[in-house]
């Protein structure tokens, strides 16, 4: 398990997104990869605004790329050991505003790669996060300041008041909740977001006192996976 000063340091750069303040930390790949073929059950072709509709407790929370100042953009971080035999992946999309830290939203994969050869995740392990299909709840968190890391979906909301809530934090209880990838539609990009995805998730969202807040009929149409 990696400390804090590992979870930013081997295998990755640093990217500033415009004005928006979000720091995006991604894997540098010496193997560049292919593209794999679009895929999914929506039948759509990711065209259209990003989108993210989530409801906190009842309450319905909407966000639309570039309305009222907040964009829908990609972002990764990860951590690797040393001499770079196994790599974690955190790829995620988040609903940003310019200005503010606050209401912010973190939809987020992690993924684990072991039996590497001195070198970060290739382009097309990668890309294979991005797939179809459910997920458990996973963990890209640091506690007593050791990341603590595990496969599956992440979501994280800062709320208004600037207080962090995310699935794995707290118990990390997800009885009931679920997860799935419906349309992943690769860009054919050779920077940035190499896919636009759909998903759907149903949750449990803790603070660091163990308060809890329920999500329901969350749906993110956004981008996902960077270098």
């Amino acid at each position: 398990m990696g400390n804090v000063t590992n979870v930013f340091r081997t295998g990755f750069s640093l990217f500033l997104v415009g004005l928006l303040g979000a720091v995006l930390i991604s894997c540098q790949k010496d193997d560049e990869g292919t593209t794999p073929a679009s895929q999914g059950n929506g039948g759509g072709n990711g065209s259209g605004a990003f989108q993210l509709n989530v409801t906190v407790d009842g309450v319905a929370h909407g966000y639309t790329d570039g309305v009222s100042n907040y964009h829908i953009v990609p972002g990764a971080q990860g951590d690797c050991d040393m001499p770079i035999t196994t790599c974690t992946s955190y790829q995620e999309c988040v609903a940003t505003h310019e200005v503010m830290v606050e209401d912010r939203w973190k939809i987020g994969l992690v993924k684990t790669f072991t039996g590497l050869q001195g070198s970060s995740p290739s382009r097309d392990l990668i890309n294979t996060m991005a797939a179809v299909g459910t997920r458990p709840f996973g963990k890209f968190l640091v506690v007593n300041s050791q990341l603590e890391k595990a496969d599956g979906a992440r979501i994280e909301w800062t709320d208004p008041t600037g207080m962090k809530w995310s699935t794995d934090r707290g118990s990390e209880d997800q009885a009931g909740s679920s997860f799935e990838i419906t349309e992943s539609v690769a860009t054919g990009a050779e920077n940035g977001a190499r896919y636009r995805f759909r998903c759907t998730f149903n949750c449990k969202l803790y603070n660091d006192a163990g308060q809890s807040k329920t999500v329901t009929g969350g749906g993110l149409f956004g981008p996902l996976l960077v270098d």
